[in-house]
């Protein structure tokens, strides 16, 4: 099954926070969603989609794109 991978940019920070998969985009911008709510400054961060993990042969692809600001 193929699945996407996802991290949140600390923009401030300069530093990404530990990757996580989700199903497609949209699940993935309703759990940075869900995460910014309880954030002060939402604008310093961005969900970023990393790339695709087979989670059947192991394989990563790298897809880097902002989805979500």
């Amino acid at each position: 099954m193929l699945v996407y991978l996802y991290s949140v940019e600390d923009k401030l920070a300069e530093e990404y926070g530990p990757p996580f998969t989700a199903k497609n985009d949209a699940i993935a911008r309703r759990q940075f969603k869900n995460l910014s709510a309880n954030m002060q400054q939402v604008e310093d961060f961005e969900l970023w989609k990393l790339g695709t993990f087979d989670t059947e042969s192991g394989e990563i692809n790298k897809e880097l794109e902002v989805i979500a600001c």
